[in-house]
């Protein structure tokens, strides 16, 4: 290999490095300035530091809240306006930012194939939640448990009919007074319903 061909190869070799260098991302802090479900977009302030000590907020608009901008991802994060952020710059682009984190959700999003999962302050919603909330299980076995001992108090009550005979039928009034006495309450969907998870 000659002078020249060496020389040219620690050239190509110095600028191939120099590249490999520069695709680290850069990270700045910031703040949610507003935010955009149907894009899954964000605009971030930056306050930047003058050389006079003062300081200049700068919106960086249309910061895709995950890679996919205009899509939603399988794991989307919404994040609260207000809330303290990081936006990163892949390969130190500034045309390719997107929001790394923030400290902050107002919801997220989970979409695997038809399934749906939004979580926010108010609750877990599986597929859009049209069939209501979750079964409160203590809630229905009680419910079922006074039903089943009313049936079984009307049961007892028709099988003291038999003494009828010899009592004159006070047994069967007894019972049947004291039967109707404990009426059931009527069941509402609030009862059995848990809100705070919706299938």
């Amino acid at each position: 290999m000659d002078n020249d061909s060496a020389e040219k190869s620690i050239h190509d070799g110095f600028i191939q490095f120099g590249k490999m260098m520069t695709r680290a991302s850069m990270l700045v802090e910031g703040v949610v300035f507003s935010v955009d479900e149907v894009k899954f977009t964000c605009v971030v302030t930056v306050n930047t530091s003058n050389a006079d000590g003062s300081e200049t907020a700068t919106k960086i608009n249309k910061v895709p809240l995950k890679v996919l901008q205009g899509a939603q991802a399988s794991l989307i994060e919404i994040p609260k306006v207000g809330s303290n952020c990081l936006v990163c710059f892949r390969d130190n682009n500034i045309q390719r930012c997107q929001l790394f984190s923030t400290d902050q959700s107002d919801k997220i999003l989970v979409k695997i194939g038809n399934t749906t999962l939004q979580a926010d302050i108010n609750g877990w919603v599986f597929n859009g939640g049209s069939l209501g909330g979750l079964i409160k299980i203590d809630s229905n076995v009680t419910k079922l448990n006074n039903l089943e001992n009313d049936i079984n108090a009307l049961k007892t009550a028709f099988s003291s009919w038999v003494v009828v005979a010899t009592d004159g039928g006070a047994a069967l009034k007894a019972i049947t007074a004291t039967w109707f006495a404990q009426q059931l309450t009527p069941t509402v969907k609030a009862d059995l319903e848990n809100t705070k998870i919706k299938q």
